[in-house]
């Protein structure tokens, strides 16, 4: 593919399943040969990923799973070339495009991607993939043939049922050459044009899917003949069609082994050294055959299992203690979130979602949105109609729309929760909703608004016996105190959230405010005091594991000549 040397994104089309993965891997290979000195990336973007999840997706595929905006992702971007699988369902959209063109004029590395629609994106005109050839389709067929007897290359039925039924449409080709672990060569043929007869005209072209449609039926009922209980692991296995890594493997999937092994066997599930892949056209179908309850799939057997496990994980991950445990179920949440957001939308497709556990799975991400800001902000408004706890829902909303520059948006949000959390009595939930709407007071220069809310956040919190949003409280109170220049007033009020923090064991918010207090400390005057404080506030920063929080206080040391570590 020498157009990648000239460093304009290329863009590779096909229809689904046709082949435009292996092309462009393969380009990737032929990419190293000639520059075995420069970097290669494979990003696999899922069906119906949120249109401004671009940076999002590449920056997990790079080990950076709180990635939400450009600037976040430019340090990462190491020279090389980045190929973005399956990228229609995020540049079909002007934030898609917009996220596209600003990673490509903002940084130096060559970008391959592939869709199944031409886009239109200010780029090169896009290379079509078609159609295998007659002889490079029965080659492939013989090499993913899975059966007793090996089928023959100058097998003019073979190669007229290639030609003709299957349109050699590489996809197809496979799933029905894994059917000789279930069917004899003859029996397909049977079985194909049963299935052709319902479903489509057998004449195939490149430029429909009736010849896929047929295989993924065919191989879903050879499946379903062996072991129903697969059927159930393949509409699992498909919300996390990205990557399911092992771990989440063995929660999901327990010890069904032989389901396991069977949709190997049929390509439909692909193992690596660090967990299960799937196509989009095979998780789509799952996904699609699930939600009418058809063909032995169930879309409500299966939504119980991963509810059931990202409920147990979030939950964990919301919990206020920075613990081993607790730190690895937030980077697994944020690395499936993805498929958390995939098992949402489905859920809320049908109409009737499981009400129960979509409120609990949506209120136990609570802390967790804020590092996916804008799928958040999408996946809240998908669910909000839906779920009991609204409350919630718009005070979430209010802090996306804050940390997304939306000011009045926020505001709006923030004051709708007040009502809601007022009606319901919610002391607890008011108080939240009135700190972060001082916050936002704050932020926009509004002092006295921004005290009395965080006045009355104080008042709610310590009634509540919450020590934790009351830390949080007295420690924002001491911001706007210090804005203000009050260094005394910041100083006291500091003071005693580090106290409460310390009680807590709560590390990040520890650290914060002990930089606080050390900047307050130097306004007032006490040099020594000042360093000692922000020595300190790094060594809680580094019991975070949380590399933002890192990252700043490392920022800090470097302005202020601290040698830190």
């Amino acid at each position: 593919m020498s157009r990648l040397g000239d460093g304009k994104p290329i863009q590779i089309v096909g229809v689904a399943g046709i082949g435009k993965t292996e092309v462009c891997k393969a380009s990737l290979k032929e990419w190293l040969k000639l520059k075995p000195q420069d970097n290669a990336y494979y990003i696999n973007i899922p069906d119906n990923a949120d249109p401004g999840s671009l940076y999002s997706h590449i920056g997990s595929a790079l080990g950076k799973n709180d990635v939400d905006n450009l600037i976040q992702l430019l340090p990462l971007l190491d020279e090389g070339l980045y190929y973005l699988d399956n990228l229609e369902s995020i540049v079909s959209t002007p934030i898609g495009r917009k996220q596209l063109e600003e990673l490509k004029i903002n940084s130096s590395i060559r970008i391959l991607f592939s869709s199944r629609v031409p886009l239109d994106v200010c780029f090169e005109e896009p290379i079509i993939i078609c159609p295998f050839s007659i002889d490079e389709a029965i080659s492939l067929f013989i090499l993913a043939w899975n059966g007793n007897q090996t089928p023959k290359k100058d097998d003019e039925v073979l190669q007229d049922f290639i030609q003709k039924k299957l349109g050699c449409h590489a996809l197809t080709i496979v799933l029905i050459a894994r059917l000789g672990y279930s069917y004899s060569l003859n029996t397909i043929y049977e079985q194909w044009e049963k299935e052709g007869a319902k479903l489509a005209d057998t004449e195939c072209s490149s430029e429909r899917l009736e010849s896929l449609q047929i295989s993924l039926r065919l191989t879903s009922d050879a499946i379903c003949n062996k072991n129903p209980i697969a059927l159930k692991l393949w509409t699992i296995a498909a919300i996390f069609a990205e990557k399911m890594v092992e771990i989440t493997a063995k929660n999901l999937f327990q010890d069904e082994i032989s389901s396991i092994s069977i949709l190997c066997k049929h390509n439909i599930l692909v193992k690596n050294e660090s967990g299960y892949t799937m196509l989009p056209p095979l998780a789509q179908y799952a996904l699609d055959e699930a939600i009418n309850e058809e063909n032995g799939f169930s879309w409500k057997e299966a939504r119980d299992v991963i509810y059931s496990y990202f409920i147990r994980i979030a939950k964990i991950a919301d919990r206020i203690q920075s613990t081993e445990e607790n730190l690895s179920a937030r980077q697994l949440i944020l690395f499936h979130f993805t498929a958390l957001t995939q098992l949402v939308k489905q859920d809320c497709r049908i109409g009737k979602p499981d009400i129960d556990a979509l409120s609990i799975l949506m209120y136990s991400l609570t802390n967790a949105y804020q590092f996916r800001a804008v799928t958040s902000r999408d996946l809240i408004n998908i669910a909000f109609s839906f779920i009991k706890g609204k409350a919630n829902a718009l005070k979430s909303l209010g802090d996306l729309e804050r940390l997304l520059g939306e000011p009045e948006k926020a505001r709006d949000n923030y004051n709708k929760s007040i009502e809601l959390y007022t009606k319901e009595q919610s002391n607890l939930g008011l108080a939240n909703a009135l700190k972060s709407l001082g916050d936002l007071e704050r932020l926009l220069g509004e002092p006295e608004k921004a005290r009395d809310n965080y006045n009355k956040s104080i008042e709610l919190y310590t009634k509540e016996q919450s020590n934790l949003g009351l830390a949080n409280a007295l420690k924002s109170l001491g911001d706007l105190e210090s804005r203000l220049r009050e260094p005394e007033k910041a100083r006291d009020l500091y003071t005693q959230a580090i106290i409460l923090y310390k009680n807590e064991k709560e590390p990040q918010g520890l650290a914060l405010t002990l930089l606080a207090l050390g900047f307050t400390e130097a306004q007032i005057g006490d040099e020594k005091k000042a360093i000692e404080l922000i020595v300190e506030s790094y060594k809680y920063a580094k019991l975070t594991h949380n590399e933002l929080v890192i990252d700043y206080f490392k920022g800090v040391s470097e302005q202020i000549g601290i040698p830190f570590d």
